[in-house]
């Protein structure tokens, strides 16, 4: 039978909760690159393009949604190497206490 000790849940806990706290950071910044790489492409649609106005929308909608989604692949994997490094660090520094 498997057996749970409550430092090990603890250490469960805190580890979903900082992924809680790393992924809504995340939405709040993919957000933003969203946004802001949507606004980019159609003030370059309309001006330097010349697109119509339905040309500009399309554009910066489609423009902003696809960077809002790469950027929060990108924002997603390195919040969880970052979390993942640390777990390896916290491990490291039980093992030497517990050879101490």
């Amino acid at each position: 039978m498997l057996s749970v000790t409550p430092t090990e849940v603890e250490e469960l806990k805190l580890e979903h909760v900082s992924y809680d706290v790393a992924s809504k950071a995340l939405a709040k910044e993919a957000f933003f690159a969203g946004l802001t790489g949507g606004l980019a492409s159609a003030v370059i649609g309309s001006r330097l393009l010349r697109f119509n106005r339905n040309t500009t929308l399309l554009c910066g909608i489609a423009s902003g949604a696809l960077s809002g989604y790469y950027f929060a692949e990108a924002f997603r994997s390195t919040a969880v190497a970052q979390l993942h490094a640390e777990d390896v660090r916290l491990a490291k520094v039980k093992l030497q206490e517990g050879a101490k």
